[in-house]
């Protein structure tokens, strides 16, 4: 099971952030190469990535809204989404 680790301490300046999930190990690789100032490796392994970063870059998670739609909202956002699609394609 992957495991994604976040430390937030007041005052500091910085987060740890630790991941053993390969995709997010590649993300963070991938914010290391765009921002090298920003991203400190701390700790790497075959398996795993220890990392600081600037606070700034935290958001705090929140709930997904949960919209309740009646058959005919569905309908109208399906029909938005679906012309939505079409001009992409064009």
């Amino acid at each position: 099971m992957a495991e994604v680790s976040v430390e937030f301490i007041k005052g500091e300046k910085h987060l740890t952030w630790y991941s053993d999930d390969f995709t997010i190990i590649r993300h963070i690789k991938k914010l290391q190469e765009n921002n090298p100032n920003d991203v400190i490796v701390v700790s790497e392994d075959d398996n795993s990535i220890l990392v600081h970063v600037p606070i700034s870059w935290f958001r705090e998670p929140k709930p997904k809204v949960k919209r309740e739609m009646t058959d005919e909202q569905r309908e109208a956002a399906r029909i938005r989404m679906s012309e939505v699609a079409r001009s992409r394609h064009r």
